[in-house]
């Protein structure tokens, strides 16, 4: 709690004066809590851990939606991806130049959205 009402108290100087915050608060012995024992039980806890980084690499962006164009009439149809599994349209709901229904499974990729916005696709 301690913490907390110092890094409040720091914000709210930075604001008064506009410059920016370089406080950093370090931690000195806290009990290390086993690897295999961590679970979802611990969110939003304070936990130790000790170990090696075997691997690090840049965070990907998780595509959300995408949007398609009939290969047929050309109607876009936009797409959501459940946990990110890209998947395409499985036909096409607009009208051919006939007057039926279209019905194709023929699409192309347009554009896709993810969390950090949305990406064309060339």
């Amino acid at each position: 709690l301690g913490c907390a009402v110092v890094l409040s108290r720091e914000r709210e100087l930075s604001k008064q004066s506009g410059k920016d915050s370089k406080t950093r608060i370090k931690f000195h012995s806290l009990p290390l809590t086993p690897l295999d024992s961590v679970s979802s039980n611990f969110t939003h806890h304070l936990v130790s851990l000790r170990g090696r980084v075997l691997k690090a690499s840049v965070p990907k962006l998780m595509a959300t939606s995408g949007v398609f164009n009939c290969g047929k009439c050309g109607l876009e149809q936009t797409v959501s991806f459940v946990n990110g599994v890209f998947m395409r349209p499985t036909r096409c709901d607009g009208k051919s130049e006939k007057g039926g229904n279209c019905r194709s499974r023929t699409f192309a990729l347009k554009m896709r959205r993810n969390g950090g916005g949305t990406e064309e696709k060339n």
